[in-house]
């Protein structure tokens, strides 16, 4: 009995001890842009008590062998550095091109990005994967089914096209995705042989920031913004874009009392340019450098200027503010269905010409009515039966649960 009971006790420690390790999680991520880290951010604070998470970005940690601008630069500059650079000065065309040659390159080098992801995972030994980025979850499913891991892809745009590319119809039982809203032009994106129990739907992944209560003279004080002025914010990203100095310039323009709260991100080179903006007196103005209060502006802000960038647009949904898209250049490709969907649901409008800044900005400033209409709009989405906040929490739960 004695023998018995000890061994019984020994079962019970190691199962206790089992349990109380906690399950390793990597999330393959990418420094193009923000929004894949900004996202990135917000699953490790959504996880990390819970789990043992981590993030590698996976072109310049995991696939730095078939980075064409490492090996041209001899690791100096990556291909990411390049993206970054092209979307700072809204260099569409170049970024289309080198998508679609970066598409062609990794069919190539579809062995040996296998190898490399097959390399990582097995030395890394993770308990699940979630991916955040496009382009190599092809090759990440195909690594995740031979290695027996579970895979939950997070696509960080609405339309998921390009985070579908090569993943094809053999699909992965441990396999799941993402899709933020039960709309049928967003599921459109996601190919057809998907069953519906691959797919969760999950409110958009930002931060927590976004979901607390805000006091927002308090912020205001913190910023020095006045409290009597409506507050026009302008972001382009954390990478920042030229096309906020052009906001800028044309936003002095607007007859009505404001005040400019312009984020420039890392693209500080533009500080100067305005700085040197002549502002007439009823129009005031704080310049922000990259910053993690983005959620804080938000709420202080009474119109939300933002690029098209899926992330972007929905820190700016989420906030329940008029959105109003930079449609002044040629869109990405993966972000003009952002611009499809907010006309859909009319959550805000669309600058065409950057001349018609001063002139929209009036229209939503003195029209109670148009605003109250974007307020329920935006309130009629995001407070959907699948803006389910315990998603993602449940999913990756029932995911490891299943791999035992």
């Amino acid at each position: 009995m004695v023998k018995i009971g000890s061994a019984s006790l020994r079962i019970h420690t190691y199962n206790s001890i089992k349990n109380m390790i906690k399950k390793k999680i990597i999330i393959f991520t990418s420094a193009g842009g923000n929004g894949h880290m900004s996202v990135t951010r917000a699953l490790m604070d959504l996880l990390e008590q819970r789990y043992d998470i981590k993030y590698v970005y996976a072109y310049t940690d995991v696939l730095q062998d078939v980075d064409f601008f490492q090996w041209l630069t001899k690791k100096r500059i990556c291909g990411e550095d390049v993206y970054n650079y092209c979307l700072q000065k809204k260099w569409i065309f170049m970024i289309h091109f080198f998508f679609i040659i970066g598409r062609w390159y990794f069919w190539l080098y579809k062995k040996k990005t296998l190898s490399l992801l097959n390399k990582y995972l097995l030395e890394h030994k993770p308990d699940l994967i979630i991916s955040v980025m496009p382009l190599i979850n092809g090759a990440l499913l195909h690594s995740a089914k031979n290695l027996n891991i579970p895979f939950l892809l997070i696509p960080t745009d609405l339309d998921t096209t390009t985070f579908m590319y090569e993943i094809d119809k053999i699909l992965y039982k441990k396999f799941k995705i993402i899709a933020t809203f039960n709309d049928p032009d967003v599921l459109k994106t996601v190919p057809a042989y998907l069953h519906k129990e691959h797919i969760v739907f999950s409110r958009f992944p930002i931060r927590k920031d976004f979901f607390t209560h805000k006091d927002t003279v308090a912020i205001k004080n913190k910023w020095a913004v006045p409290v009597n002025k409506k507050i026009v914010l302008v972001m382009m990203g954390g990478q920042g874009s030229y096309a906020t100095l052009l906001f800028a310039q044309e936003l002095a323009h607007v007859m009505s009392p404001i005040h400019l709260i312009v984020c420039i991100g890392n693209f500080t080179t533009i500080e100067n340019a305005l700085t040197a903006i002549n502002f007439p007196d009823h129009i005031t103005i704080t310049i922000v450098k990259f910053t993690h209060e983005i959620a804080d502006l938000m709420a202080i802000a009474d119109i939300i200027i933002t690029k098209s960038g899926s992330v972007s647009f929905c820190e700016a949904l989420y906030s329940g503010k008029p959105i109003v898209l930079d449609g002044t250049s040629s869109t990405l490709l993966w972000e003009e269905f952002n611009h499809t969907f907010l006309k859909k649901y009319t959550l805000g409008d669309i600058i065409y010409n950057i001349k018609d800044t001063p002139r929209l900005i009036e229209k939503i400033l003195h029209n109670n009515e148009l605003v109250s209409t974007y307020a329920d709009n935006i309130n009629a989405i995001i407070r959907s039966e699948h803006q389910n906040n315990q998603a993602i929490q449940d999913i990756i739960h029932t995911m490891l649960e299943n791999a035992r």
